[in-house]
């Protein structure tokens, strides 16, 4: 059953990157072994791999043209790092890196914004 659900999220991903022109065998952002498992398949943001260690990835799939603001926060609500700030093309999707490696053990909470949306997701970081 597992399996088959990673298959799943990999044919949605490997399908969104082909249809907006992404899916080159040197830029395929994971394989099938290392799939994260999301709550709602090809729904995103996807956070991969999480928990992490060393570092993660953010993916984001813009549904229009708008301003997008990623931020960082740790347990306590304290900023740690500024993602990403800029406006965002309709369809792309956005891959960002989050290395943990200055982050202590712990959760971490990404708040996105875009436009009047407001999403909260969590990393938690695990040596």
């Amino acid at each position: 059953m597992r399996k088959q659900y990673y298959i799943a999220v990999l044919i949605i991903v490997f399908y969104q990157l082909a249809t907006t022109g992404m899916a080159k065998a040197d830029n395929i952002p994971f394989v099938l072994s290392s799939i994260a498992k999301v709550s709602t398949p090809g729904q995103f943001p996807i956070t991969y791999p999480n928990p992490c260690s060393e570092s993660s990835m953010l993916y984001i799939k813009s549904d229009k043209v708008d301003h997008l603001q990623i931020e960082l926060f740790d347990s306590r609500g304290k900023l740690v790092s500024q993602i990403f700030d800029d406006n965002t093309e309709e369809g792309v999707i956005y891959q960002f890196e989050v290395s943990a490696e200055n982050l202590e053990d712990g959760l971490y909470y990404y708040n996105i914004r875009s436009g009047s949306e407001n999403i909260r997701k969590t990393l938690e970081v695990k040596r």
